[in-house]
C-alpha cells in the first residue's frame, strides 16, 4: 500500500484499504512511504528502510527521484522473492494531464498507471507480474 504521511495514520489507513478492497485480516500489508528527493539532483542515492511499527510493516523510502520508478521496483523485488504482491491505489480526483505533468515536470503525478506502465515492461513473466488495483 503506498501511503501519504500527513492524510491519514498508518492504523486509519488499513482499516480504510481492508474495507474498500475486502481484504480480510488474514492478508498481509505492507506500507510504502516515499519521499522525493530534489529532482534538480540527477544523481539522489535513494535510502530504505524496513521497519515495523504496531505489527505493521512499513518500507520507508527517502531521497527518491520519481514515486512510479521507487513502487514498481519494490514491487518487483517483492514479486522475485515471494508471491507477486497487488499494489493498492485510490482513486485521484487530479485531472490526467496535469497529473501527467506533474510526473514529467516533479516525479509524481498519474502514479497507478504509471506504476502498471512500468510493470508491463519489466521482464517478469505475466504470472509473475504485480498487479495494480485502483479503488
Amino acid at each position: 500500500m503506498p501511503h501519504r504521511p500527513g492524510a491519514l495514520s498508518i492504523a486509519d489507513k488499513e482499516v480504510e484499504i481492508r474495507a474498500r478492497h475486502r481484504l480480510g485480516t488474514e492478508v498481509p500489508l505492507v506500507f510504502v512511504t516515499a519521499e522525493l528527493g530534489d529532482s534538480s539532483d540527477f544523481f539522489l542515492r535513494p535510502r530504505l528502510e524496513v521497519i515495523r511499527q504496531n505489527g505493521r510493516v512499513i518500507i520507508d523510502v527517502r531521497h527518491c527521484a520519481s514515486l512510479p520508478h521507487v513502487l514498481t521496483a519494490i514491487a518487483i523485488d517483492m514479486s522475485r522473492v515471494g508471491v507477486a504482491p497487488e499494489i493498492h491505489f485510490g482513486w485521484s480526483a487530479e485531472n490526467p494531464i496535469t497529473a501527467n505533468l506533474h510526473f514529467v515536470l516533479f516525479g509524481h503525478g498519474n502514479v497507478p498507471w504509471m506504476v502498471y506502465t512500468l510493470l508491463r515492461q519489466s521482464d517478469l513473466p505475466e504470472a509473475q507480474r504485480p498487479r495494480v488495483v485502483v479503488g
